[in-house]
């Protein structure tokens, strides 16, 4: 399963003084005079050398980069370095750097494809005339990540967002206003006005939705690179359609499901529906006595359909069965409202939240267990939520501290920590993850500042 030695530590922000200095961004640099640093009369008047920034804040494995240092105190001697606990990392090296002026520097830098997924410190080494040294030090300014910024589509706007993928690493999303297909073999693929949210294992069937007209429409798009159709989801078993929302396809790529709203404003209503094959006519489900609507967000390999309906303004978490009756998922105790987000392939683990925290439910032979919370609430006024889940119980989440992944065996959260981001104050949230759990395959997709990727760290 995933080693979490080979990934971004675990850095609480309220813990002790010492950890918030440390991880929370409040001594953004150091200043250092080195052991073995000599200074001549004269020479402690030399000026200070500071670390403020590094850009970009973060690489990949078996990447040459150049990063644009910049603080103040630099001189023509100035020597950048990557460390670790005040020493050199040999696995990320700094093949030379170049002096610009008193407050920038450009370094050419390798990472080894050995290099550990991790936090940086950026050192700049000045000589002073007498021989002596002075350092500076921007503490954890730089990371070596799995993520991926994906190129975007071009257009007014800029609010790409990677929404799901394969196993076979194929990712779809919105970019510019489009909806888009993307790999590593091909590139980035525009699919039409709106945004793809689902896609098959075979990468041929791609869901979302067509938001560019009235009423917005649910959509499938078949084909391949380079020969993509897209059409119109039936919406006939819904009167009145204001618009139609395609979230989610078995990996089979037959069942789709997602929602229907009727009416408009106070009179609107939304209908959680499945299409049981892209051609099909569409299916409402059925909604609890007393509740007023409902969607669907999620669909398994098992024709198991999870979701959450609507009373006035609370909302509860369900799943549907296409043998049984709808059942509810409980919420923590303690708290009113639940959703259910996403489902795993095959059908073990449902992850959402409960309250305002991320949650999952675990399916056992006598049903689904109550809503296990899977970190504290926010002291703030922020949200945590489940967002996707594989059959390996890894489960994508947003948590107070951003993006997170937590494993969970037999019931219990037994390992988490932050998702691998682009620099060292950015943990994106994965929206997807696939069932893949060896190094290097195809992992996640999600983002914050853009369509993000990641493989198995």
């Amino acid at each position: 399963m995933v080693s979490s030695a080979k990934l971004v530590s675990w850095r609480w922000c309220n813990i002790v003084m010492v950890v918030v200095l440390a991880a929370c961004g409040q001594e953004p640099t150091r200043v250092v005079e080195p052991p073995a640093a000599h200074l001549a009369k004269g020479g402690g008047s030399a000026s200070t050398v500071t670390v403020t920034g590094a850009s970009p804040g973060y690489g990949k494995r078996g990447e040459r980069l150049s990063v644009r240092i910049t603080g103040s105190g630099f001189t023509a001697t100035s020597q950048a370095g990557w460390e670790r606990n005040g020493v050199l990392d040999p696995r990320v090296t700094v093949l030379s750097t170049t002096f610009v002026s008193a407050t920038e520097l450009v370094a050419d830098v390798q990472i080894a494809e050995d290099s550990d997924l991790d936090f940086y410190d950026v050192a700049v080494t000045i000589t002073l005339v007498d021989g002596g040294r002075k350092k500076g030090v921007g503490i954890e300014m730089f990371e070596v990540t799995t993520a991926i910024l994906l190129p975007e589509l071009s257009g007014p706007g800029g609010n790409g967002a990677a929404l799901s993928l394969n196993d076979a690493g194929r990712v779809v999303g919105r970019s510019h206003g489009n909806a888009f297909v993307w790999s590593e073999s091909f590139g980035i693929e525009a699919l039409g006005p709106g945004e793809a949210t689902d896609i098959s294992e075979a990468g041929t069937t791609i869901v979302g939705m067509n938001n560019s007209g009235t009423p917005r429409d649910a959509m499938v798009w078949t084909g391949d690179h380079g020969s993509w159709t897209g059409a119109k989801l039936s919406t006939t078993c819904v009167t009145g359609v204001e618009w139609s929302m395609a979230r989610s396809i078995s990996r089979q790529g037959t069942l789709i499901g997602g929602v229907i709203q009727a009416g408009r404003s106070r009179q609107a209503r939304q209908y959680p529906v499945v299409w049981d094959t892209p051609e099909s006519n569409c299916r409402k489900l059925p909604i609890p006595e007393g509740y007023d609507g409902g969607r669907v967000a999620d669909v398994s390999s098992v024709d198991l359909v999870a979701g959450f309906v609507s009373q006035g303004s609370t909302l509860r978490a369900i799943v549907w069965d296409a043998s049984t009756a709808p059942k509810f998922l409980d919420p923590v105790p303690g708290d009113v409202s639940s959703r259910a987000f996403a489902i795993a392939p095959n059908g073990p683990i449902i992850t959402g939240m409960s309250g305002d925290r991320a949650a999952y439910w675990v399916r056992t032979a006598s049903g689904w267990s109550g809503a296990i919370a899977l970190a504290p609430k926010c002291i703030s006024s922020g949200q945590g939520w489940g967002r996707a889940v594989n059959d390996a119980g890894v489960i994508m989440a947003n948590a107070c501290d951003g993006g997170r992944w937590f494993r969970v065996e037999n019931g219990v959260v037994v390992e988490s920590e932050l998702m691998p981001g682009l620099g060292p104050t950015d943990h994106p949230v994965a929206e997807a993850i696939t069932n893949n759990t060896s190094w290097g395959q195809p992992w996640a997709a999600g983002g914050g500042a853009g369509a993000t990727y990641w493989r198995v760290p």
